[in-house]
């Protein structure tokens, strides 16, 4: 029988320090409230390209699917996904 490998914990989780992620994401909502519409656009450009990333490095399906935005020569934009 296969070995089932475990998923990771969010470090959040593993060590119970809720406390730290709801004031690390406050900070990051009073920093966003001041952002013009550009600043946020790019923002939020900007973590879903990470979040893309990840998901192509972790999960199989994505790295097949999302394998052309990430080849030299990709003529579809990130956005389109």
């Amino acid at each position: 029988m296969p070995e089932v490998q475990q998923r990771k914990q969010p470090r959040v989780a593993r060590t119970g320090n809720w406390a730290a992620l709801f004031s690390r994401n406050v900070s990051i909502l009073r920093r966003a409230e001041t952002l013009s519409v550009e600043q946020l656009l790019a923002s939020r450009r900007k973590s879903l390209a990470r979040f893309v990333r990840h998901a192509r490095a972790t999960v199989p399906f994505y790295h097949d699917r999302l394998d052309q935005l990430f080849k030299p020569d990709a003529t579809k934009p990130l956005m389109v996904f």
